[in-house]
Formats: structure tokens, C-alpha cells, sequence
């Protein structure tokens, strides 16, 4: 996906399949800020920008055609609703459904089918959504917990299954933590991606925030919101991009910010099995890795 809007497919050789031309028609800067999920029959994208018009769209992986275009946003007490989905991606459900986030006045998680597009359910509590709404990292564990970042709003989780019973309704998120001061991120539109993973036997979230005590790379019990691990970082720039990855080991691998003019960037590997963890590994940049590290097959 570029600025320009397309959406491209290829071949596992290089060669171009089709491209797709993506609607961002009413958002304003008109632009796709958005990662796709696949799977056997779909292309999934969250597209728009921060303006409050986003759309979600399944796009055919034969030919690119529109499968279903999702657009049936939910607003409390009547009010119109303005789903921010920007820097999304979506979490792919084992059975039918895809999940996905949207941020705004009125922001929250969303269980949708994947056949058909239609609404399965959502997060709402007291008649309000997630505080902040779910920005993005929407990643989904084995415990069946579904987690996001809620943008400067905090991190979130809750019950997969409760989402996929709900008939189309609502259900409510089991916990959500960060919303306050000091813990709340220092920049308000914080885009880093999520991860899941064991430790010490207990299924966790894990990712990387900057919050008024510094830059913090972290894990927090999957099912109950508790932190299980909290590593500063002393000597970066306040996180706004990129995101974290987990190897086979469990380390957790997270992109850094950096300072003009230091080499306080880059990436650091963090282990986090007690409660302050311990760094790894750390590999500095005079630059900013914006995006989520990867990790080849062998294991580099």
C-alpha cells in the first residue's frame, strides 16, 4: 500500500498479479496509513486517515475485486460516528471473524465475519467504548484474549469469545490500564505494534511506550492485566513509531527513536523473565526505526 492509494499483489517471484485501487473517498489528506492481514481468500485493510472517516474493506486475493466494504461504526448516545483507523491492522480469528480497532470519540474493538462482512460484535462498557479506542497493535493470543493500544490512552484486553457470542451486540473488555497520568504516552498518537507471548508459562502482551517516566519496553498478563515485566530504556527519544517482535527464545525485540544528532536509535533486544527484565542485546542508529523489527528463519 502506498500514499498513492493502490494496493498491489505479487507472485513469490517479484512479478506483479493486479493492483487495487483503495477508496479514501471523504477522508481528509486522502491517504491508506494502514498494514493488510491475509489469508486463503482475502486481502484485509483498514484505510483513512486520523480525520475520523475510515473504512475497512476485504479485498478478493484472486483478482483484487471487493469482497465486502465495512462501514457500520458504532457511536454512543446517537452521536455520528467517526472511526479514526489509522496505522491499523487486523487480527485474524482461527474461525470466521476478523477483528479490528478504531480510535475517536467513539473508538472500539470490533469482531466482523470474514464471509460476509457483517458486524459480530463489539467492546462497549456503561454505554461508552475503550477510552481512547484502540489505535492499533490488534493482536489476538492463544489464551483467546484480543489486545490494542488505545493511542496516548493505554493498553487494552478482552475476551475474544465474548466478542464472537455477542449477536451482534456489545460485550464488555475485561481490563484496561496506562489512562492515567504518569503512565499515560508522552506522544499522542503512539503507532507501535503489539506482540504476544509466554512467560514463565503465563500468556502476556507485550510493546513499547514512552510515558513521563521514560521509554519503557513491557509485558502484561494477557488475562488479567497485570505487569509481568518492565524494562526501561534511559537513553532514547520519546517512542512514537515501530513496535516490538518476539523471538524463539522469548526476548522481546523493540525499535527505538532517536535524538538528532545521537545514536541513541536502533533496536534492543530485552529479556523478560523477571520483573525488570534484562537487556540482551542493543543496536544503535543515528536514526529512527519507524517500523517492527522482523526476524528471519534463522533466527537473525
Amino acid at each position: 500500500v502506498t500514499t498513492s492509494n493502490i494496493l498491489y499483489k505479487f507472485n513469490s517471484q517479484g512479478q506483479e498479479q493486479w493492483t487495487k485501487s483503495i477508496d479514501v473517498s471523504g477522508a481528509k489528506g486522502a491517504e491508506t496509513n494502514g498494514t493488510p492481514v491475509v489469508d486463503a481468500n482475502a486481502v484485509y485493510l483498514c484505510s483513512g486517515t486520523a480525520s475520523g472517516a475510515g473504512k475497512f474493506v476485504a479485498y478478493n486475493t484472486t483478482d483484487g475485486s471487493v469482497k465486502w466494504d465495512f462501514n457500520n461504526f458504532w457511536a454512543e448516545d446517537g452521536k455520528t460516528p467517526k472511526p479514526t483507523m489509522y496505522a491499523i491492522m487486523p487480527a485474524l480469528g482461527e474461525g470466521d471473524n476478523v477483528y479490528i480497532g478504531y480510535a475517536g470519540d467513539n473508538g472500539t474493538l470490533m469482531s466482523i465475519k470474514k464471509s460476509d462482512g457483517s458486524l459480530v460484535g463489539r467492546f462497549e462498557r456503561d454505554g461508552k467504548g475503550i477510552p481512547g479506542g484502540a489505535r492499533s497493535g490488534v493482536v489476538l493470543s492463544k489464551a483467546q484474549t484480543i489486545h490494542y493500544y488505545g493511542g496516548k490512552w493505554g493498553l487494552g484486553g478482552g475476551s475474544a469469545t465474548a466478542l464472537d457470542n455477542a449477536n451482534g451486540g456489545s460485550a464488555d473488555y475485561i481490563w484496561h490500564i496506562w489512562s492515567n497520568a504518569p503512565y499515560l504516552a508522552e506522544t499522542a498518537i503512539p503507532y507501535s505494534s503489539l506482540a504476544v507471548l509466554d512467560i514463565n508459562n503465563i500468556p502476556c502482551v507485550a510493546g513499547i511506550v514512552t510515558d513521563s517516566n521514560g521509554t519503557k519496553v513491557y509485558a502484561v498478563n494477557c488475562e488479567t492485566g497485570a505487569v509481568v515485566c518492565e524494562h526501561r530504556i534511559s537513553d532514547t527519544a520519546a517512542q512514537d513509531q515501530g513496535g516490538v517482535v518476539v523471538t524463539a527464545e522469548g526476548y522481546i525485540v523493540a525499535a527505538l527513536n532517536y535524538t538528532f544528532g545521537q545514536d541513541n536509535g536502533g533496536i534492543v533486544i530485552v529479556n523478560p523473565n523477571s520483573a525488570s527484565g534484562t537487556q540482551v542485546a542493543r543496536f544503535r542508529t543515528q536514526e529512527k526505526v519507524s517500523g517492527t523489527p522482523a526476524i528471519d528463519k534463522a533466527g537473525n
